[in-house]
């Protein structure tokens, strides 16, 4: 009885929650989730004390002004989570950052930024118009998002930028066809993962392999494992465990033997995607 009493005591004892600051008039938003958009001049001394959770130069910066991923992924986070606790918040936060998305006059990274936070708010219908954008960077950026979020509208533009040439390009939307399943999405994957391209290549088609999860792309990566790069290999036998179920090593054998004795689906027809080297481009070769 006296310890029930004393836990009573120190209940009544904690502080209550301050209530949420009140919406402002019209679509404004409250002075801190601002801040986690648009950054605050107020004086902040770390990240913990921070509106948007990163302090920078004694300063919070919001999910506009967060030019390195990982900071602007820890911000949206946190507006995130704003958004989450409080619902009434989220169609003034979703609106802001749709008008700065689809701004002409706003910077191109602001924007970029601003689409990446739709994305992380889960408002994929905001970045549809967004596709037909003249920034290649918008509307590409717009497409991988889409995909990720299972979304149709942005299949074929993902497709062609997993073709790029510039390897991080392509590895994003690899790792993006993952989220959409289908054949289209399959058949880019196994593409991929064709020994002899750029290791980065093999390593996303891995990644949107087992993302993926269909098991026809079981003997694909079965294939290939022994021609795979040596770090590459373990990661290939995780995908095959993951897709299959089965419990075996990186040797290509055991998993030959365990693929001919099971139900496991055959995987659609795909051509191997073909390495483009400079000298095929007729270009000097980078020292």
């Amino acid at each position: 009885m006296i310890a029930a009493a004393a836990l009573q005591v120190m209940a009544c004892s904690e502080p209550e929650a301050a209530p949420p600051e009140p919406l402002p008039p019209g679509d404004g938003l409250p002075a801190a989730v601002e801040a986690m958009i648009y950054g605050s001049s107020t004086p902040c001394r770390d990240d913990d004390g921070c509106s948007s959770g990163i302090c920078t130069y004694g300063s919070c910066i919001g999910v506009l002004l967060a030019d390195q991923r990982w900071m602007h992924t820890k911000a949206a986070g946190k507006l995130r989570a704003a958004v989450e606790g409080r619902e009434e918040l989220r169609p003034r936060v979703v609106a802001q950052l749709e008008r700065v998305a689809r701004s002409a006059e706003a910077d191109d990274a602001y924007r970029s930024r601003a689409l990446r936070t739709l994305e992380a708010l889960g408002a994929p219908e905001t970045l549809i118009p967004l596709l037909a954008d003249p920034e290649p960077r918008l509307s590409e950026e717009a497409a991988i998002a889409l995909v990720r979020a299972g979304r149709e509208e942005g299949l074929q533009v993902t497709l062609s930028l997993a073709r790029s040439d510039h390897v991080a390009t392509s590895a994003e939307a690899l790792r993006a066809l993952g989220h959409l399943p289908g054949d289209a999405a399959l058949v880019e994957l196994l593409a991929n993962l064709t020994p002899g391209l750029e290791p980065a290549l093999n390593r996303a088609a891995l990644d949107g392999l087992r993302t993926l999860n269909d098991p026809r792309a079981s003997r694909p990566i079965a294939a290939a494992i022994d021609d795979l790069p040596g770090h590459l290999r373990h990661r290939a036998a995780d995908a095959l465990r993951s897709l299959t179920g089965a419990q075996l090593g990186a040797s290509s054998e055991g998993w030959a033997q365990w693929l001919t004795q099971s139900a496991t689906p055959v995987a659609p027809e795909f051509q191997k995607r073909v390495r483009r080297t400079h000298e095929e481009e007729g270009l000097p070769a980078p020292y």
